[in-house]
């Protein structure tokens, strides 16, 4: 990961560094697709090129640190809804995130698309495509 970093700061001037706060929102694809062809053309402390294997695991080390960190946004936007939002939008917001449903799809519900099974109450909607 320092690698990365010392690499996107020097090269290509992201992240910002605004009030020692790195902003990590600037790193885009392009980035790390910068980022792997340089460690390509790199050498190893040894004077050697990087291994494949080394290089994917290197850029492997960075896709699951930005994913962590849209977890821990994720976690942060649900705990700000669920402490913060009226019913109708924290409603909304669950579903939208639980299901993978589109805004379109979301749109369309009617209140007979809500069926009762056994107790419990289930959506059924038509998706993209009319796949229910």
């Amino acid at each position: 990961m320092q690698s990365f970093f010392e690499f996107t700061t020097k090269e290509l001037k992201v992240p910002r560094l605004i009030s020692s706060k790195c902003h990590f929102e600037d790193i885009r694809r392009v980035h790390i697709v910068k980022y792997k062809k340089f460690l390509k053309c790199s050498t190893s402390t040894r004077g050697r090129p990087f291994a494949p294997n080394t290089i994917n695991r290197k850029i492997s080390a960075v896709a699951s640190f930005f994913q962590f960190l849209l977890r821990r946004e994720m976690k942060n936007l649900f705990d700000l809804v669920i402490e913060e939002a009226p019913p109708l939008h924290k409603a909304i917001i669950l579903l939208l995130f639980t299901t993978g449903m589109r805004q379109a799809e979301l749109r369309n519900i009617k209140r007979n698309d809500f069926i009762m099974r056994e107790g419990i109450r289930f959506l059924n909607y038509m998706g993209k495509g009319q796949k229910s």
